[in-house]
């Protein structure tokens, strides 16, 4: 194995036995094979790590946490420090990739001199069991194709807010310097959403992205993966909060506009609920939500108030999924209040 491989494949495993082996086959398998898969185990309690270990490929690195960090962020920053390619590739530990994914990443960055390529397109199966990609069926899923701003608000408004697929991490080839670039390191908080915190700062950092519409990546819609695993509800509302925190800080340096920050905070905030407060998700708890309802007043000002009721109702009521409808509902009407500049 080269001693400096080209691309480093990071793909965070935890209670992954059913599904490992095709994800490995598939990037082991590639036509472009200068890169070095970098496993790490999130202290697995079924036979994930005796999977691993069974593949003799020298470009295999196997890392382990020393305890269950409950989430990819520090599984992954663990494979970003210990990756030694110029470009980086992250994928789940339960999806696949075209054996051609890798090549066509890396000479589109390189043809492009591109910081990011980002796959506008991705593929999931008719059959969610498959077990290997010869023949593959299934439904291509797209974002739109838009070209990326130079000017840091249309960015991250399109990207982040407009699209959000841009946040989805294995659509992208990254080169790893922009993870490691000046004093502020970026990487993975370990709580919900986390991929959207890194691509705000990814999005601050550079606009050479690259977008291309290729289906490369498999995603299995699997019942079983940290998206739809249940969550209890204060560690799905306190993550949503980490966020709008995050965003704040970030954007409060580079862009002189409240009104602006608002509408960012809004947006995002309801595409993570949208994404993680469902009722399937989420599991029952007896905690007390008052000392959240000031992080509501904090984003929205008074009108916090209400929809932190509007939220109470939503936890505890009977018909959770209209309640959720309510509270998003109030969400998008204040976001187009600020759209509106009357925010």
């Amino acid at each position: 194995m080269n001693d400096t491989p080209v691309i480093s494949v990071i793909v965070p495993m935890y209670n992954a036995e059913k599904y490992l082996r095709t994800c490995v086959d598939s990037i082991l398998n590639q036509t472009f094979t200068d890169f070095e898969l970098i496993l790490v185990d999130d202290c697995s309690t079924d036979k994930t790590l005796e999977i691993a270990k069974s593949f003799s490929d020298p470009r295999i690195k196997i890392l382990q946490t020393e305890k269950n960090s409950g989430g990819p962020g520090v599984p992954r920053n663990m494979g970003i420090d210990a990756a030694r390619g110029e470009f980086l590739y992250f994928m789940d530990n339960d999806d696949a990739i075209a054996y051609s994914t890798l090549k066509i990443f890396y000479d589109k960055i390189i043809a492009s001199e591109a910081d990011i390529v980002y796959n506008c397109t991705w593929v999931i199966p008719t059959d969610p069991e498959f077990t290997e990609l010869n023949g593959l069926k299934g439904k291509a899923m797209s974002t739109e194709n838009n070209s990326v701003f130079k000017d840091l608000k249309k960015r991250i408004w399109t990207e982040l807010c407009e699209h959000r697929m841009h946040s989805v991490l294995w659509l992208c080839l990254y080169r790893k310097k922009l993870f490691d670039n000046g004093e502020e390191k970026i990487r993975f908080p370990n709580c919900l959403a986390e991929d959207v915190f890194v691509h705000l700062d990814l999005l601050c950092a550079t606009y050479k992205i690259l977008k291309i519409k290729t289906p490369l990546y498999v995603y299995r819609t699997n019942s079983d993966s940290l998206t739809r695993a249940k969550k209890s509800i204060g560690v799905a509302v306190r993550s949503i909060f980490e966020l709008i925190a995050h965003v704040r800080k970030k954007l409060s340096g580079l862009i002189d506009d409240e009104v602006y920050i608002n509408r960012v905070c809004l947006s995002l905030m309801n595409g993570v609920a949208t994404t993680y407060l469902k009722p399937s998700y989420l599991e029952d708890s007896n905690a007390t939500f008052h000392e959240l309802e000031d992080h509501f007043k904090d984003s929205l000002g008074e009108r916090g108030s209400e929809l932190a009721f509007l939220f109470y109702a939503y936890l505890w009521g009977q018909n959770q999924s209209v309640q959720l409808s309510r509270f998003q509902n109030e969400l998008k009407k204040i976001l187009k209040k600020a759209n509106d500049g009357e925010l």
